[in-house]
């Protein structure tokens, strides 16, 4: 008897579940307005719903969210490969906004190293704690920005990385 019990319940999860995942389930919103009160007509198709990014929290990338710095104008030689090459300015011409790179328990950040009329040098840092606890391994490109003493202009950007431990 208790095993029948559990087999039912089971099958109802399963099936609401099914009717939840349904794409039938899912109804457009009755039309209103003039047109649709009238036979014969057709309304309009809806425009299509933005889908939500695909990493709840994700960053938008540099490039929305200021200038895209010109190829010509990043010298990103100092990175490893596979590093993450999106950099871009903000309005005010001194916020520097750039996709980095940490995993783990690793926090990443970026620091102005050298500014001079023809160059600005920053320093990608990802920093982990000297602690014996488990980290995981997956790898996140958070963006992070710093701010110029002066607009970047033309000057050219050269990007470094090191790691560091706390």
């Amino acid at each position: 008897m208790r095993y029948t019990a559990k087999l039912a319940g089971a099958g109802l999860v399963l099936i609401a579940g099914a009717a939840c995942a349904s794409p039938a389930a899912v109804s457009p919103p009755p039309a209103s307005g003039p047109a649709a009160s009238q036979p014969g007509t057709t309304v309009p198709e809806q425009p299509p719903v933005p889908k939500p990014s695909p990493k709840p929290g994700s960053q938008p990338p540099p490039s929305k969210v200021g200038k895209p710095v010109p190829p010509q104008q990043l010298d990103a030689k100092a990175l490893p490969a596979g590093f993450p090459r999106d950099v871009a300015v903000g309005p005010d011409g001194k916020t520097v906004i750039v996709r980095a790179e940490e995993g783990g328990c690793g926090h990443a950040t970026v620091e102005a190293k050298e500014q001079t009329p023809q160059r600005v040098v920053l320093n990608l840092v990802e920093t982990t704690a000297q602690t014996h606890k488990m980290c995981t391994m997956d790898i996140r490109y958070p963006v992070v920005s710093t701010q110029l003493a002066d607009p970047l202009g033309t000057r050219t950007l050269v990007l470094t990385s090191e790691q560091r431990k706390q």
